[in-house]
């Protein structure tokens, strides 16, 4: 029992640390662009073409994102810069290694849904990691991996 809540804190922790990059990552793209929209609105020239370049610049800061995901996979085979901190890995339901496919689709779904969601996903699925005795989330069930300890491996 301790063991799976340990899992599962260790879960939580990676999703905290590799949000924590992807959001480091979407501040630094989107930071000019805010700026410069704070500027234009104090100047009372608020232009169009400045609210566009600020939402394109978050989008790209998105993108980027599931870019360091998937690269962070593939450099740490099969786990991102948090799951390698925290002693995790994703593999297929059946045990075998995942397709890049696989990954970079559940990156993405993930990615989609809390843009969507206004990031009320994220709350969703850590009630789905606790309350789920396997600690998974909809996009492990999507993507058909799940998170096991490297350890396991």
């Amino acid at each position: 029992m301790q063991e799976n809540l340990n899992f599962k804190l260790n879960r939580i922790l990676s999703a905290l640390i590799d949000g924590l990059f992807i959001f480091i990552i979407i501040v630094a793209v989107s930071i000019f662009p805010l700026v410069e929209l704070i500027i234009e609105i104090n100047k009372d020239s608020l232009s169009v073409g400045s609210v566009n370049l600020l939402i394109i610049s978050i989008i790209v800061g998105f993108l980027l994102g599931i870019v360091y995901l998937f690269v962070t996979f593939v450099i740490f085979k099969n786990a991102t810069l948090g799951m390698k901190i925290t002693h995790l890995a994703f593999v297929k339901y059946d045990g075998n290694n995942p397709t890049k496919l696989a990954l970079l689709g559940r990156f993405a779904i993930s990615t989609l849904c809390f843009v969507l969601s206004c990031g009320i996903c994220l709350l969703a699925n850590l009630i789905a990691v606790l309350n789920n005795e396997f600690g998974r989330n909809f996009y492990d069930v999507f993507s058909g991996l799940k998170m096991v300890n490297q350890y396991d491996l």
